[in-house]
């Protein structure tokens, strides 16, 4: 922010209040955790009054999430047997936490 031209002070702070809301929003209590993933769904949020994102704005192209990231398994690959049995071994490996 800046006493030099306060017309941004409001872009700023509309910004900080949104970034303030959706780290509420989180379920983690530890903020700088979440912080990351807070702000790659502000960066990667279409706004509506400009029909882009603000990293299409910024830099000129869009965003690559980490879901487009990683390539599907083909359907006929997958054997749900041996996914079962995968699942299972890991759930016999987590440890239970009593509740706060």
């Amino acid at each position: 922010m800046t006493a030099y031209h306060s017309v941004t002070n409001g872009m700023a702070e509309r910004f900080h209040r949104q970034l303030k809301s959706a780290l509420a929003a989180q379920t983690n209590p530890e903020w700088k955790e979440s912080l990351h993933l807070v702000l790659l769904g502000c960066r990667s949020a279409l706004k509506a009054d400009l029909q882009s994102t603000p990293v299409k704005l910024t830099f000129g192209r869009t965003l690559r999430l980490p879901g487009e990231m990683v390539t599907p398994i083909p359907p006929t690959d997958f054997n749900y047997s041996d996914y079962a049995a995968r699942l299972v071994h890991r759930m016999k490996q987590l440890h239970i936490h009593p509740p706060r």
